[in-house]
């Protein structure tokens, strides 16, 4: 670890601990110490669990905005590829998924002109990864938010840190 260079830098960050009201000064020491003794099976398992497609922990947001005042000339002139339909933006064809980014979806993967692609279908968003006959995952459907404010009332609330020292009086 190393040790703060100027006094301005150390100042800043107690002043950042008591500003969050966690009071934790020696934070970096104990970290590193923490650090130490993580190994790479365990930064491997954290990827495999949180990142990899059939991450039990894996979670992904990824939004498209679509403005109200889209016209044919203006969706052209952004890169589109010819065609004219759905996911001719820059793709050369690909469906809707292509344009939502992302990984996967309909038509991310194989799009024919512009339709689902070879593994759309079904509605859903259960986050399920199911296999194809050839043992590699299917990616799960993407789900649309249309309610902005049901959406995030639905997200899990964490509670504010707890100080490390007792301020108690």
């Amino acid at each position: 670890m190393e040790k703060p260079k100027t006094m301005a830098e150390e100042c800043r960050r107690r002043w950042s601990e008591i500003a969050a009201g966690t009071y934790y000064f020696n934070r970096d020491e104990e970290e590193v110490a923490v650090l130490k003794t993580v190994t790479r099976e365990d930064v491997l398992a954290f990827f495999k669990d949180n990142f990899s497609l059939g991450g039990h922990y894996r979670k992904k947001l990824v939004v498209h905005a679509i403005p109200t005042n889209r016209t044919e000339s203006s969706s052209e002139d952004n890169g589109g590829g010819g065609g004219g339909g759905e996911g001719t933006r820059g793709s050369g064809g690909g469906g809707e998924g292509a344009r939502r980014g992302g990984e996967g979806g309909e038509g991310a993967r194989g799009g024919g002109e512009g339709g689902e692609g070879a593994r759309g279908g079904g509605e859903g968003g259960s986050g399920e990864v199911e296999e194809t006959d050839i043992g590699e995952p299917l990616l799960p459907q993407p789900t649309v938010i249309s309610d902005i404010a049901g959406f995030k009332g639905s997200l899990p609330l964490f509670p504010p840190t707890t100080p490390h020292i007792s301020t108690s009086l």
